[in-house]
């Protein structure tokens, strides 16, 4: 049997197909919404809501709408739906839906576009309205800038193995384009979503470092400065995020009542930090570093020896370079037990991880354990940096603090983030040894 959703009515449907549509017709809206609760939404599942009215499922999750959590519109489709019957040349016939005058917004970053009327077929077989959007819009995704690849293959963003190097990272940097350039419109909903634009900065900020010399040394230099600049005022409204979260469970620990002016402070730290950080990434300076990354990573004709280099043989490489660099620094800091070195090490997995994630696609278990040992290593460095990060954050408030009460209860916060952090760094050098 012919998959209808394969086809635009306004192409190869009218060709092959005979539509009869009912006259009557009603109009609709429907928006699609994403949580940060879940991770890789977009991949198994949607959240419909039509009027005011959610579906009573979440495909493939199996968990119910009610523990989605805040759900965030960042796509909305309206217009008018009929229905029709279509009938094959050879006389059979099928019910479906006739869907036209359709507007697909994305009401983040305001932007909208008319689309071609399609037909959703009654069949279990076949697709949906999103997927059949899937199918055919992922180019109007990237337009109404929606930081969700729904289809990578379509705009050619996915892994080949046997590509050269600048394909192979042509594809990885504008993966995480369409992410940055997607996220800057979620930041004032979560702060979930400010850690995926910080990840994606950090991540193209990785490929322009280790494999700078196959874009050109001076310019992807360049570029990776400018990312660490908008880096540097996401990681502290990042930072201050996991600290309050971390100072709400200390607090409990050593048995503080009165922690007003504990949170008081930092909370007030972070909304002006935060403020700073969207006019950062509002300004016309984010704006031209997007369009510097987009004519950076351009199809080129002339390759230098380094881009013409098997993409999946210069990801194995460099990894091994890594490997051998952190190596070295884990017994430099066994030497030193300095935290400037652990903090660099913490750097390096990460790098690591990044370039590890554009090559796993096995699902053997031997993959899946070494992506679950490396995940556990990074959480156990990144809680060192945040005691780290915790640390100074708490001699801040000491140094503008007077009142007598506080100034004591810093010293017994100081005292358990000391111990946590060393606490943590043995585990750090147990999970290690797996690597």
């Amino acid at each position: 049997m012919v998959d209808f959703s394969s086809f635009e009515l306004k192409s190869e449907v009218e060709r092959k197909f005979k539509i009869h549509k009912n006259k009557d017709s009603t109009s609709f809206k429907i928006s699609f919404n994403d949580t940060p609760k879940f991770e890789e939404l977009k991949k198994n599942c949607v959240l419909v809501k039509e009027g005011d009215k959610f579906s009573k499922f979440i495909d493939k999750t199996k968990e119910s709408v009610e523990e989605a959590g805040h759900l965030y519109p960042y796509l909305s489709i309206k217009g008018r739906r009929s229905e029709c019957t279509i009938i094959l040349e050879n006389g059979e016939n099928s019910k479906g839906v006739l869907y036209q005058n359709l507007t697909i917004e994305n009401p983040l970053s305001k932007k909208k576009k008319n689309f071609e009327p399609v037909v959703e077929v009654e069949d279990e077989t076949f697709f949906g309205l999103f997927d059949l959007l899937k199918e055919k819009a992922a180019q109007t995704f990237l337009e109404l800038e929606i930081p969700f690849i729904l289809n990578e293959e379509s705009l050619h963003l996915n892994f080949i193995r046997d590509c050269n190097s600048f394909e192979g990272l042509r594809r990885v940097i504008l993966k995480e384009l369409v992410k940055i350039r997607g996220y800057r419109h979620f930041l004032e909903l979560d702060p979930e979503y400010l850690h995926q634009l910080r990840v994606s900065l950090r991540k193209m900020r990785t490929y322009l470092k280790v494999f700078g010399n196959v874009f050109g040394l001076k310019r992807s230099q360049s570029l990776s400065l400018s990312a660490f600049s908008f880096c540097v005022d996401l990681g502290s409204v990042r930072d201050l995020d996991v600290f309050i979260d971390h100072l709400t469970n200390f607090l409990d620990e050593i048995k503080v009542e009165d922690r007003k002016l504990f949170l008081d402070y930092f909370n007030k730290k972070r909304s002006y930090q935060f403020e700073v950080t969207c006019r950062a990434i509002a300004s016309k300076k984010f704006e031209y570093f997007i369009k510097r990354v987009e004519n950076f990573v351009r199809e080129r004709k002339n390759l230098n020896q380094f881009a013409k280099m098997n993409f999946a043989e210069n990801l194995k490489a460099s990894l091994a370079v890594l490997k051998k660099v952190i190596k070295e620094r884990v017994q430099k800091f066994k030497r030193t037990n300095s935290p400037f070195t652990l903090h660099r090490i913490r750097i390096l997995f990460k790098r690591y991880r990044y370039i590890y994630e554009i090559v796993e696609e096995s699902k053997s278990k031997r993959q899946k354990k070494k992506k679950e040992s490396l995940l556990k290593i990074q959480d156990s460095l990144g809680f060192c940096q945040d005691m780290r990060v915790a640390e100074n954050l708490l001699k801040e408030f000491l140094s503008e603090c007077e009142d007598k009460n506080m100034i004591f209860f810093c010293g017994e916060l100081m005292q358990l983030i000391t111990l946590k952090r060393e606490k943590e760094v043995k585990c750090f050098l147990r999970l290690y040894k797996n690597f």
